[in-house]
Parts: C-alpha cells; structure tokens; sequence
C-alpha cells in the first residue's frame, strides 16, 4: 500500500512539473526581489529520481503551510530529470491561498548538469531572473569525494597501489566527484574544483550538500570562497535526503541564517 502510494505521488509531482514547463516558450521575466531563496539544484537522471523528486514535493509541504510567510522567502528549483520525463527546467515554488504553486522560470534543452559551464548559467539565470538579497543552495545528487573526476576511468597502471595512489584500481568503488548525469548512455560527474567554479556567480549564504562524501577537508577548501556555512557528511546521506518539509521551515524562520540556524539543520537530519 505504501509502495502504491508513494507511486501516486511520485505521479503528481511529475505532473505538476510538466503543467508548469508545458509552454513551448515560457515567458523569461525578472520576478520580484525576495530576503532569501533558497534553490535546490537536483541532478537526478540516475537511480535518485524518486528521492529527489520527494524532496520537492517536501519543500512544497512546508510552502504551502505558511513556511515562507516569516520572511519574504522563495525556494527556487533547477531539477534535471531523465530526458524521457522532461528536460531541465528552472521553477519556482510559493505560496498562495494555501497551496504550494509552481511556476515555471526557464526551460532548457537538453544539456549536462554535471558541466561546469551549465550550473554557471543557471547561477547566472537565477541570479538575474530571481533577485534576492541572499541565497542558500541544497546540491541534490550523487557525491563521492574530492580526487579529480577525470581520473574515475583510470585503471592501474604497473606497481603497487601506493605507487599508484591517485588512481582509481580496475573495479574499485567510484570516488572523486560530485552529481551524477548521463548523456547517450555514459555517466558524467563533476569534478570539485568545477563544482566551486560552477557556483561562482552567486554569493551563498551557505551551501547544503545533500550527498554523500562531502566533508573531507579536501573537498571543504576547494568550496572555501563560495559560502561561510557548508553542511556535510563524511559518510553517506540516506537516500531519502534531508527531511525538506523541516529544513524549509528552519531555514525560513529569520531573514538571517546564523550558525544556531544551520546547527537546527544537521539537527533535523540526525533525528530524520
């Protein structure tokens, strides 16, 4: 029962989706200046799609009972499915009379959201787009580390491992990268220092990383200019993600995001 549920719902996010990108040409307008957004950058063509479409239809909850009215907040969603669902697409959620509504920013061709130039323009976008005195971002995906993506397909060469350290041994565990997205059948991944670069146009009031493997000091310097507050985990983060109807709520109860806001956050997933 619970299994046929979930499928329900998963069906009326993806619907909800879709109405809000059924515009061939949506209109690209500059929306209203907000105290905060938070965007929550989803790389989900991969076994995560169900996860993280749940974790939208979550921040919805929490908009559409009353989670942004403390502040004049705004979550914005870049949400990169499976090409046979949709392409890419750059939406809104807000609240009116109650109700969570979606609405649809930009729409994009088909593209990889693991490429660094791509989330430097969608950072561009959302900045021009959905103006805002600040900004926090949730990095939705796989992750696995901080050693060079380029290196995931090397195998070892002659010597022992340790002669060989920085590359990855015939069938050993993938490491090295964040988000994982595909493109006529490969897996591409998105080195750390490009993940840095990526997020460049936008000064982050923190940065939530909703994916595994991401708090080894390795990866934190690398991500060091980009926000004060970095939330991660040095192990795995549950598929299920961040508990989103509650994060969403901590998030948006002051316009200012304080360390005791965050600490709130990493509260929220021990207990979820």
């Amino acid at each position: 029962m619970r299994k046929f549920l979930n499928i329900i719902l998963l069906s009326l996010f993806a619907g909800a989706v879709a109405s809000c990108c059924k515009d061939e040409t949506p209109e690209i307008r500059v929306r209203k200046k907000a105290d905060h957004t938070l965007v929550m950058y989803l790389v989900a063509d991969n076994n995560l799609y169900a996860n993280l479409s749940r974790n939208v239809r979550q921040a919805a909850e929490a908009v559409a009972s009353g989670a942004l009215s403390a502040v004049n907040g705004r979550i914005a969603v870049y949400f990169d499915p499976n090409p046979n669902v949709h392409n890419p697409v750059l939406f809104t959620i807000t609240e009116q009379n109650g109700k969570a509504v979606y609405d649809t920013v930009k729409r994009y061709g088909s593209q990889l959201s693991t490429d660094k130039a791509v989330m430097t323009q969608v950072c561009k976008d959302i900045r021009s787009l959905l103006p805002s005195e600040s900004y926090g971002i949730s990095l939705g995906s796989h992750a696995t580390g901080w050693v060079p993506a380029a290196g995931n397909d090397l195998a070892m060469r002659s010597g022992s491992l340790e002669q060989n350290l920085w590359l990855r041994p015939q069938g050993a565990l993938l490491t090295r990268a964040f988000g994982l997205d595909r493109q006529d059948g490969t897996e591409y991944h998105m080195d750390i220092a490009d993940l840095s670069e990526g997020l460049s146009p936008i000064e982050w009031s923190y940065i939530l990383t909703d994916a595994c493997f991401m708090s080894s000091v390795e990866a934190l310097y690398e991500l060091r200019g980009r926000a004060p507050y970095i939330v991660a985990s040095p192990t795995e983060i549950m598929s299920d993600g961040f508990p989103y109807a509650e994060v969403v709520s901590i998030l948006f109860e002051s316009p200012a995001i304080t360390e005791q806001t965050l600490t709130e956050v990493c509260n929220a997933y021990m207990r979820h």
